[in-house]
């Protein structure tokens, strides 16, 4: 009578092909990118606009590598700038709550609103200063377009000999 030989179970020998890799094609953030600007546009933060599509770092790169695409969001910058100056009016336009009658039928002022739409107005100053600072900005440019103001002197104080050797 013959044995049958018996295999012993051990780990079993796994040949792996080597492949090559499949290049990924870089993903086309042009329609994301021009969303993203319609966003902003209307006065929506970046961070909020660029959230749903693409990290912020995506987001600068792009800026970063592309003139046209910073471009582009430098004009949908200033058009932020433009809305929040007109959210400024709105409030300040805006008499809804300034009053209310009391319990006995009197019309009180409601200083919390008005302080709080002051603040708003106030923050929204600020920011468009920011955004915008040589429409919006609080400076005052005392030069005509970067180039100097020629000064003319009327008055100069006759040489006493103190101020010399100083």
């Amino acid at each position: 009578m013959e044995k049958a030989k018996v295999k012993k179970a051990g780990p079993k020998k796994t040949t792996t092909k080597k492949t090559k890799p499949v290049p990924v094609k870089p993903k086309d953030y042009t329609e994301d990118f021009e969303y993203i600007c319609m966003e902003i546009e209307k006065g929506v933060a970046t961070r909020t606009a660029v959230r749903a599509f693409m990290s912020s770092q995506t987001f600068y790169r792009l800026i970063n590598d592309n003139q046209d695409l910073s471009k582009r969001y430098a004009r949908a910058c200033e058009a932020r700038a433009d809305v929040i100056f007109e959210d400024i009016l709105e409030i300040a336009d805006n008499r809804g709550g300034d009053t209310f009658i009391n319990s006995d039928g009197v019309e009180m002022v409601d200083h919390a609103v008005i302080q709080r739409d002051r603040l708003r107005v106030d923050a929204r100053k600020w920011m468009a200063g920011k955004m915008n600072p040589k429409k919006y900005g609080d400076k005052i440019d005392l030069t005509s377009d970067g180039e100097k103001i020629n000064t003319v002197t009327f008055f100069e104080l006759p040489k006493n000999g103190r101020d010399e050797g100083k």
